[in-house]
């Protein structure tokens, strides 16, 4: 059984994480930073994400992300092959309960029972990308 996920933007080669409205899941290149690794697919094709040349490269893990701030990527996919990391807005939002406001010159997120600041993005090239550090140490 082959399971597509799909990548609507792909601008620019970047470590950091690219805050995406249309990521259907969060991914990253690396699978060192997973906990509760749920699968590894050791690259059989089993399941891959379709990329928007047409291309598929395969995923070789899923598990869970921690963010500073106490955000969770839950079931994040690795594509090692893949040159992007993409935090899926809509999963960020569903699974922390929080919503991302969206600004020209600042992505907000926002915890929606407490009201406290847990990210931010900041725009890049057209892209948001997220800011790695704790909320305290952003200005």
């Amino acid at each position: 059984m082959q399971v597509e996920l799909f990548c609507l933007h792909a601008e620019q080669k970047d470590v950091n994480s690219m805050i995406d409205t249309g990521a259907t899941n969060h991914m990253t290149v690396v699978s060192n930073c997973l906990t509760n690794v749920k699968n590894k697919h050791n690259g059989t094709g089993d399941y891959c994400i379709k990329l928007p040349n047409g291309s598929q490269d395969p995923i070789t893990h899923i598990g869970d992300v921690k963010l500073c701030n106490d955000l969770i990527l839950k079931d994040t996919v690795v594509v090692p092959d893949f040159k992007y990391n993409f935090l899926s807005v809509n999963r960020l939002c569903k699974d922390n309960d929080c919503i991302a406001i969206f600004h020209d010159e600042v992505c907000l997120i926002q915890d929606c029972a407490t009201k406290k600041l847990t990210g931010i993005g900041e725009p890049r090239g057209g892209l948001y990308y997220l800011v790695s550090s704790p909320m305290k140490q952003v200005p």
